[in-house]
């Protein structure tokens, strides 16, 4: 690969990083689907305790919409992207800070995490995509409430 084929990849995969957080603070769930390949790795352990599985995309897809859709408002921040690829595999590492908010009786309940995104991407006949999601919180501030009954698929 050579250092101009380097550099456009290395743009788009730190692109479709900010789409994935972008997607769901507008809650735009087809242009998230979009994000990812048909099996997805993840590992929200840290988050749920859930344990690492592998899921098709539509039930990822359901799962992060059951926990967003909790909350009126959300903002997902990424920096500090690390890219390293190697052939039509890759990897970005991103600090993230992520706000949200909801209002509960009348009440504003703020649930703030910083931490980081490993995202293992995959080149694809389409472009990048995700193919494995890690979460790593290293901040936690307030409570994460449970999510919603699942989404329909989209």
């Amino acid at each position: 690969m050579s250092d101009i084929e380097a550099l456009l990849a290395e743009r788009e995969i730190i692109a479709l990083a900010v789409r994935y957080a972008d997607a769901i603070d507008e809650k735009d769930w087809d242009r998230f689907r979009t994000c990812f390949t048909d099996e997805v790795a993840i590992d929200s352990s840290a988050l749920r305790g859930i344990p690492p599985s592998t899921l098709g995309v539509d039930a990822w897809v359901r799962r992060v919409r059951s926990s967003v859709e909790v909350f009126e408002v959300t903002l997902h921040y990424l920096s500090n992207q690390q890219v390293t690829i190697r052939g039509d595999e890759a990897s970005c590492y991103s600090y993230m800070y992520a706000q949200h908010l909801r209002r509960l009786d009348g009440a504003e309940e703020r649930f703030v995490v910083h931490g980081a995104y490993t995202h293992a991407m995959r080149r694809t006949a389409e472009g990048w995509r995700i193919s494995g999601v890690k979460v790593d919180f290293k901040i936690r501030d307030g409570v994460m409430p449970p999510p919603l009954p699942l989404a329909p698929t989209v």
